[in-house]
């Protein structure tokens, strides 16, 4: 009998729990393991900081669910992993040993890497918000309702080092939202501050497709070559592997002309 254990219980560690259930027999033990009891929806975390969420819309405890699975869960915070011996530490209790770990903790959050950056509880400078975490979209939520009282300009973006930009456009469309229905975008002016290389590029506007693009042609060159008679037919689906691999590019294009000249 093996014990599998997970490391993060997010987007990474859920999914792999279940399916790792699903794909081994029911004599092989999976803990989960989080540093809280709480699965977070953070895709939400930009509604629930306007207040278009509640917090207990996006989190789910997360013990009840996985012991449905016959999976435990172990909601403590690992202060040592131990490859050697095959354990984990932490900061109480005894060590849990395993025999194979999948880690799915996800990003480390540095607020610290630019200072005045980020809550001052999760080490930032307190001069700007966040929506990475539940509880910092909950605290940028009672500032959202402050500000919209006495609104004025207003800065979102993502700084350097940020691996997803992403989240920094969808919270500019959010607000820009927000204010129109409260009838105050005329009385905002919003400034987009990013590292980008150019709005838009969202990390992945033009790598992404041209790194899907390149290997979807060098497949089809691969097939025709091992099997020339199926021409017709490995042409077309390169044709459409790579107008759905361009459409990345088109959508960075678009979210670039939105926000310079819709917001």
């Amino acid at each position: 009998m093996a014990h599998i254990a997970i490391l993060g219980a997010g987007t990474g560690g859920m999914p792999a729990a279940y399916e790792l259930r699903a794909v081994i027999g029911a004599e092989h033990r999976i803990t989960v393991i989080n540093a809280v009891d709480y699965f977070q929806f953070v895709p939400s975390n930009p509604w629930r900081a306007v207040g278009w969420r509640k917090r207990e819309e996006v989190v789910l405890q997360i013990a009840p669910l996985l012991a449905r699975k016959g999976i435990a869960c172990v909601p403590k915070a690992v202060t040592k992993i131990d490859p050697q011996a095959n354990r984990l530490e932490f900061a109480e209790g005894e060590p849990l040993a395993y025999d194979y770990l999948v880690i799915t903790t996800g990003p480390r959050l540095s607020f610290d890497e630019v200072p005045g950056a980020g809550p001052v509880a999760s080490g930032g400078g307190g001069h700007t918000h966040s929506i990475c975490h539940v509880d910092h979209a909950v605290k940028a939520e009672g500032a959202w309702q402050s500000f919209v009282k006495d609104p004025g300009p207003i800065v979102v973006g993502a700084v350097q080092g940020a691996s997803c930009f992403g989240p920094a456009y969808e919270f500019a469309f959010i607000m820009d939202t927000d204010l129109r229905r409260r009838k105050l975008r005329d009385r905002v002016p919003m400034t987009l501050v990013t590292s980008e290389p150019y709005i838009g590029h969202l990390g992945l506007g033009g790598i992404g497709p041209a790194i899907a693009i390149g290997m979807l042609v060098g497949k089809a060159m691969e097939a025709l070559g091992r099997n020339p008679e199926a021409r017709a037919s490995i042409q077309t689906n390169m044709i459409l592997g790579v107008a759905f691999a361009e459409a990345i590019g088109i959508y960075a294009l678009l979210t670039a002309l939105i926000i310079a000249f819709v917001i």
